[in-house]
């Protein structure tokens, strides 16, 4: 052993590997019969807790799913939202029309039956040009006036079609009163940025006279006229209408916005307004997975799994009753009833709970009970949202509530653990010392004895033999 001498305390400077080998049993020894029991049961209530925090986000995604088929939620998927559907084409082949829908618009059939759509008025110069860029030797102001805006315009002998039509694209005007020059095949054509009768352009001045647009009395002469300005006119279920636009009309149908396409004169369609079953459809194929989410993560850890003939493995939340019982609960609420309207069931909305897995097993069923028989369908979801939300409440809502309560009372002992750890961890290195200090102690008496003994040897030996140097 060794022959050195160390002050006591926590180093084992001093003591050789035997010393320091009985030390480490010892620490081991007492270290395995509480510590390692104490952060078994830390590991153990870890494990716990994890799987109570995850189920209660399995619960509460469950209760986020009920929202969009609870009228009383700001989620609700029925929240007013229509679909539409154009029908009933004269031509097949055509577009017709198109349309959108508010909320607030009115669920129906509309019929409508287009006679003209609405145009932009046209007209162009019928005086023979050489050439569009040779000066015209004209003289004087013309007046343009649409929506009873007007511009005028000056011209020289030296303008061209091409400058005139220039000097009317250069011009400002007021918003849909604009007008806009183009030269085609040496002649001048203006046209009304706008459509409808509102919009018809009032033309006025000696070079456009000159221009054969107009005659002496500013009206516009029969050639020169390309097409009218005028109002679309349709039927909506046989009440006329008038327009001065083609599309955006969002004030011919109340909530509805009507845009006539480019091949509806003279035919006809139909705008079917409902309410939007796929935003539903939606939110219900959301509720069933996680239903069917929900009940896999609770037969997969409240269940036993088959290790060997003999040995099965126990599932997390195997022992917890309450929570194996939450699979009957969500079962109960499937297929019990709800409500005394005529849809009491989900098997009435061609819904199925085998194997506790909901699925949709019907979808004309289904179909058939939101086109037909919506108002039961909300009325029964909200009864049965209602009644789930409140059942998976009791699980998770309060301080009391089964998952939260349980959650509490793994932290308290959580808490309680650690502070045995410390404690425990406090006491080892304690006794670690005390045992170095006491082999450190044993170490040097036993140094102490080996000296005693070597000075009576040699004492001895002396006495009988004499001074080894004599």
């Amino acid at each position: 052993m060794s022959t050195s001498v160390s002050s006591t305390g926590s180093s084992t400077y001093g003591l050789d590997s035997t010393w320091v080998s009985i030390i480490d049993a010892q620490i081991t020894s007492e270290k395995q019969y509480r510590l390692n029991k104490l952060t078994a049961q830390k590991d153990a209530l870890d494990i716990r807790k994890a799987v109570f925090t995850d189920l209660k986000s399995q619960i509460n995604s469950l209760k986020d799913s009920l929202g969009k088929l609870w009228s009383t939620d700001t989620d609700y998927a029925l929240n007013g939202d229509r679909s539409v559907t154009i029908g009933d084409r004269s031509d097949k082949t055509a577009s017709i029309l198109t349309a959108t829908a508010s909320s607030t618009a009115s669920l129906g059939v509309y019929s409508i039956s287009v006679e003209n759509l609405a145009t932009q008025h046209r007209v162009s110069s019928t005086t023979a040009v050489s050439s569009s860029t040779t000066a015209l030797g004209y003289n004087g102001n013309f007046s343009i006036e649409v929506g009873g805006k007007s511009n005028t315009f000056t011209v020289d002998a030296s303008d061209t079609l091409y400058s005139i039509a220039s000097k009317i694209n250069s011009a400002t005007y007021e918003s849909g009163k604009g007008v806009t020059a183009t030269v085609v095949n040496n002649k001048l054509t203006i046209q009304s940025k706008s459509t409808g009768a509102e919009y018809k352009m009032t033309l006025s001045g000696s070079p456009l006279e000159k221009l054969g647009i107009i005659d002496s009395s500013n009206n516009i002469l029969e050639a020169a006229q390309l097409q009218d300005g005028e109002d679309a006119k349709f039927a909506v279920n046989g009440v006329s209408v008038t327009r001065s636009s083609n599309t955006n009309l969002t004030d011919v149908i109340s909530g509805l916005t009507i845009n006539l396409a480019t091949d509806s004169e003279g035919k006809s369609a139909s705008i079917t307004v409902e309410d939007d079953t796929n935003s539903l459809k939606t939110a219900l194929n959301s509720f069933i997975s996680q239903f069917n989410t929900m009940q896999t993560y609770l037969k997969n850890k409240t269940g036993f799994t088959k290790i060997s003939d003999t040995e099965y493995q126990a599932g997390a939340l195997a022992r917890d009753y309450s929570v194996r019982g939450l699979i009957g609960e969500l079962n109960d609420q499937v297929n019990f009833s709800s409500g005394s309207g005529t849809i009491k069931f989900f098997s009435d909305l061609g819904l199925k709970l085998e194997n506790n897995q909901l699925s949709i097993s019907d979808s004309d069923k289904l179909n058939d009970a939101l086109e037909n028989n919506m108002d039961a369908v909300k009325s029964f979801l909200d009864t049965k949202m209602k009644s789930i939300d409140s059942m998976l409440g009791s699980y998770v809502e309060s301080d009391t509530s089964f998952i939260n309560y349980t959650l509490s009372s793994i932290e308290n002992q959580q808490t309680l653990l650690a502070s045995n750890i410390d404690r425990e961890n406090t006491r080892l290195e304690a006794r670690r010392n005390s045992l170095i200090d006491y082999y450190q102690t044993l170490n040097n008496q036993i140094i102490s004895d080996d000296y005693t003994t070597q000075a009576l040897s040699s004492f001895i030996y002396t006495s009988v033999y004499g001074s080894s140097s004599s």
